[in-house]
Formats: structure tokens, C-alpha cells, sequence
């Protein structure tokens, strides 16, 4: 009895470290939990990030044009593309406010509450619509700014086809799982809108022939996004992830829905975008 007294006067006991760095350490895990982001400040900064890659995607053909220009059209190339910079970064950030309000009406409330999947597929969004603005918006002069918002609202209408279509071939519904902050649904809806976009935008790129030969030749080049509709099954199922086939047809989606699975959610994404910039690069 004597040795432990003696012990407990002595010091504290082996394996409590002293009052001192107790305070210390919890003091500093305390300053570590400040420092880390909420959940409502990283969807937010992630809905923004995809907003800039957007702005990134339009600046870059309008800059290119302006720089063609020589001599005494310099100036007016350099407004030009101002110009149309401007207005394709409007019209883009138009569309993806209405996509995401067509896709879930409180999307914007679910970011706000620090909902990442909401905050993935807005930055879709953003980023898809990017990629339609810099291949419509391009030329001089108000004709061509006209003929390009014209464009734009044709491969936009385009683009929410495709994505209807791939959500109805889905066995879950995409809106629902983002409303249960199921990040894997959103990856995976957000790689299809990519790369829908990178399809879409390529069949609008082009010298423009006159209304009928156009739109003809961009019905014709849209056909490239049937190649994305069979990726999920044979791709990305079978041949990527080795998921069971026959009776386990939607294991995949399970994966996604059910197992919230971020992993093959992000193999699902990058087989689509694999796939587009395939077909896009070939045609």
C-alpha cells in the first residue's frame, strides 16, 4: 500500500501524460476540427471550381480568335472576343442554373446545406455547358453572336435529351439519390453529362452552311452518342469491373445505389468520357 502512495505522490500514473499536454493536445486537435472546411463550404467551393473550368472552356476560343487578328483589326478582334466571352459566360451559367433546377428544384438549398452529390452534379453542369458554349460561341460581329446563342439553345436542348434518356435507362432514380447525398449517383450522372456535352459539342463545331446542311450534318454527328448507351453494361460492368452478368444485370447500379460504392462510380465516369473523346477523335 505504501509503494503505490508513494507512486501516485510521485507522478502520474504510466500512459496519462501529464495535465500539460493533455491541455496541449486537446487544444490542438480543437484548432485542427476549426481549420477543416464544412460540408456546406466544400459543396459550395466545389460548385464554384466546376464554374470556373466552365469560364476556363469559353475564354480559350475567344482568346485564340482575338489573337488571329493583326494590324489595325486587333482592337476590335480583342473586343470581339470580349464580347463573346461574356456572353457565352451568361448563357452558360443561365443553363446550368436551369439544368439544375430541371434535375432537382432544391438543388441550390441542398448545396447550401453542405450536400456534396448536389454540389457534383451542379459542377457537372457547369462543366458540360462549358464545353457546348466553346463550341458554339466563336466568330465576329453581331450575326455571328446571334447565330451562335442559336446554336447553343439546340445542342443544350440536345444534351437534356441524351441525359433524359440515360437517366431512364438507370434502374434508380439519380434526383432521389442526390437528395440523399449518395455521391456515387452523382459522379457517375455528372461523367454521362460530360460527356454527352463532349459529343454534342463536336457535332455543333463546324463552318456553318445554312440552316438545312447544318443541321443535318449535326443530327448526323449526334448519332455518336448511341455509342455511350451500351458503356454501362459491356464496358464499364463486364469488361472494367468484372461485375457479374445474366440474373446480377444490375449490379452495377446496386453498386452505385444501394453500396453508394464512390469507386466504380468513378470507373463509370471515366469509361463515359474515355468513350466520347473516342468516338469524337475518330469521326
Amino acid at each position: 500500500m505504501a509503494s503505490s502512495t508513494e507512486s501516485t505522490e510521485a507522478g502520474p500514473a504510466r500512459g496519462v501524460p501529464p495535465s500539460g499536454e493533455a491541455g496541449a493536445s486537446g487544444e490542438s486537435r480543437a484548432e485542427g476540427a476549426e481549420a477543416a472546411p464544412t460540408d456546406a463550404t466544400l459543396a459550395r467551393a466545389l460548385r464554384r471550381a466546376g464554374a470556373l473550368i466552365a469560364v476556363g472552356l469559353i475564354v480559350g476560343p475567344a482568346v485564340d480568335g482575338a489573337v488571329a487578328e493583326t494590324g489595325r483589326r486587333a482592337g476590335l478582334g480583342w473586343a470581339w472576343a470580349a464580347a463573346f466571352a461574356v456572353c457565352g459566360t451568361a448563357v452558360m451559367a443561365l443553363a446550368t442554373s436551369a439544368a439544375d433546377r430541371l434535375f432537382l428544384p432544391q438543388l441550390g438549398r441542398q448545396i447550401r446545406g453542405g450536400n456534396l452529390a448536389a454540389a457534383i452534379v451542379s459542377a457537372g453542369h457547369a462543366i458540360a455547358f462549358g464545353i457546348l458554349t466553346s463550341a458554339c460561341f466563336s466568330g465576329r460581329g453581331w450575326d455571328d453572336l446571334a447565330l451562335s446563342a442559336s446554336f447553343f439553345v439546340i445542342t443544350a436542348i440536345s444534351l437534356l435529351a441524351l441525359q433524359a434518356l440515360f437517366r431512364w435507362r438507370t434502374r434508380y432514380a439519380d434526383d432521389q439519390e442526390v437528395l440523399g447525398q449518395n455521391a456515387a449517383a452523382a459522379l457517375a450522372f455528372a461523367g454521362a453529362t460530360a460527356a454527352f456535352a463532349i459529343i454534342v459539342g463536336h457535332a455543333a463545331e463546324g463552318e456553318f452552311l445554312g440552316w438545312t446542311r447544318s443541321l443535318l450534318a449535326y443530327g448526323r454527328a449526334l448519332l455518336l452518342a448511341v455509342a455511350l448507351y451500351p458503356v454501362r453494361q459491356i464496358v464499364v460492368q463486364r469488361w472494367l469491373l468484372r461485375l457479374a452478368a445474366g440474373r446480377a444485370a444490375n449490379a452495377l447500379d446496386r453498386a452505385v445505389a444501394q453500396a453508394r460504392d464512390v469507386r466504380v462510380a468513378a470507373v463509370e465516369a471515366a469509361a463515359y468520357l474515355a468513350i466520347a473523346l473516342w468516338a469524337t477523335g475518330i469521326a
